[in-house]
């Protein structure tokens, strides 16, 4: 039996909550929960014998012992405070210097394409970088289907090695 198998999730289940039914039984449902309250089976939900009040109690039981407050509580509890703040008056440390530098139209993560350059040695292809080193990528033919990665250093130029375009690393900072 795959309960008395004490890795299977059954058994774990049934040493947590014993008594209980473990399996596709485990989720109780209000009608389930009124039909183990008042013993009676499925003829009896729908016939002469089902309590419109008992069953009426039990769902509003099991809506109390959800956990976590329901959509209402958030929004009410809300309007009472003012509103929810928005992403801007709660960003805080880089999140905010993120927000800013995009409010003015700067590109923060360098994701943006840059305007193009010669890629020769003296007029590199500038590649911004917040750190000392980035690993660049370099697509050489217009239809090529490799990419040659190499690293770029603060300092020093570097040159892909299939095309032989030229790369420079730029430090900036966001402010």
């Amino acid at each position: 039996m795959a309960s008395d198998n004490p890795n299977s999730p059954r058994f774990k289940l049934s040493r947590l909550f014993p008594g209980r039914p473990v399996g596709g039984a485990a989720l109780a449902t209000p009608l389930a929960v009124w039909r183990r309250r008042t013993g009676k089976g499925r003829a009896a939900i729908f016939g002469r014998e089902a309590r419109r009040g008992t069953l009426l109690r039990v769902c509003g039981a099991w809506r109390a012992l959800r956990v976590g407050p329901g959509p209402l509580a958030a929004g009410s509890r809300a309007a009472s405070t003012g509103g929810m703040p928005t992403d801007e008056e709660q960003a805080t440390g880089m999140e905010r210097k993120i927000m800013d530098t995009i409010k003015k139209g700067e590109d923060p993560y360098g994701v943006y394409p840059s305007k193009p350059y010669g890629g020769t040695k003296d007029d590199p292809h500038l590649v911004p970088s917040l750190t000392n080193v980035r690993l660049v990528g370099c697509i050489c033919e217009e239809d090529a289907t490799e990419t040659y990665y190499f690293w770029l250093h603060k300092d020093k130029m570097e040159r892909c090695p299939s095309c032989g375009a030229h790369f420079k690393l730029i430090p900036c900072e966001l402010q």
